[in-house]
């Protein structure tokens, strides 16, 4: 039987950034937390980002959804869909998503949908 550990052992550490798909990179973003059905959830501010996902500081983690929209910028103009990964009292982790089909094929400007990721132009 492996004995408890009470400190955080610096291999489990080590462990997790090896099996990481792409480096984190420190950062310091405000950002708004918003629900699948626009309401807004809180303010975070994203601590470190990678190309899968991010490191956000909010409050409330708890009550957090299991997925939900960050959003970086004034106007929602730069928005990411994500899925909460794991959490603390005041962190939590997600994994940026592919926006929700009904999300991506709202009209722009032009009244013309634009492409999904799996769409391409007709043209």
């Amino acid at each position: 039987m492996r004995p408890a550990t009470w400190y955080r052992s610096t291999s489990d550490v080590s462990d997790r950034l090896v099996r990481r798909k792409s480096p984190r990179v420190a950062v310091n973003i405000p950002g708004l937390l918003m629900a699948e059905d626009k309401s807004l959830l809180g303010r975070c501010t994203m601590l470190d980002v990678s190309e899968g996902g991010a490191r956000l500081q909010a409050e409330r983690t708890a009550e957090l959804p299991a997925t939900l929209i960050l959003v970086l910028s004034k106007g929602a103009r730069t928005v990411r869909y994500c899925a909460v990964r794991w959490r603390s009292d005041t962190e939590i982790g997600v994994e940026f998503l592919k926006a929700p089909v009904r999300a991506a094929a709202e009209p722009t400007r032009s009244g013309t949908p634009e492409p999904t990721d799996t769409e391409t132009p007709a043209g």
